[in-house]
């Protein structure tokens, strides 16, 4: 299903503005959409509707509950669950592919492409979470 949520999303317009009908499908299938928006936000839609702050690039930790809240208590438990995560890593304004987002991640994931004018203003990602831990 991440194939075919990236493909229906490939080709998009800034801002990018998800169907709720894109939005259901991806919730049936926990399916999440990520996606960056003006110059600091990293969207995530879909089985997680949340929004961070990325201004400069953030790493997002994630694991199959949805994101993970960093509040780095020192315990080692959330250490453990920290370390358990998967990242994706938001990066801005990147010169080798020229686009003012990029994504990089070890979670199989499908990519798709977001337009501003004939540029490139966003290289999404679509993933699943069932393909992740708890």
């Amino acid at each position: 299903m991440i194939n075919e949520i990236a493909e229906m999303l490939d080709n998009s317009k800034y801002p990018l503005e998800i169907t709720e009908e894109i939005i259901a499908l991806a919730k049936e299938n926990n399916v999440v959409i990520v996606f960056g928006a003006c110059d600091d936000l990293m969207e995530f839609r879909g089985a997680i509707d949340e929004e961070i702050g990325a201004y400069n690039g953030v790493f997002a930790r994630i694991n199959k509950n949805g994101l993970f809240d960093d509040h780095d208590c020192g315990c080692e438990y959330a250490l453990a669950a920290k370390n358990a995560c998967s990242q994706i890593r938001a990066i801005w304004n990147n010169k080798d592919r020229k686009c003012s987002w990029l994504y990089k991640t070890d979670i199989p994931h499908t990519e798709f492409t977001v337009f501003e004018g004939n540029d490139v203003f966003c290289y999404g990602i679509v993933f699943s979470l069932d393909n992740l831990t708890p």
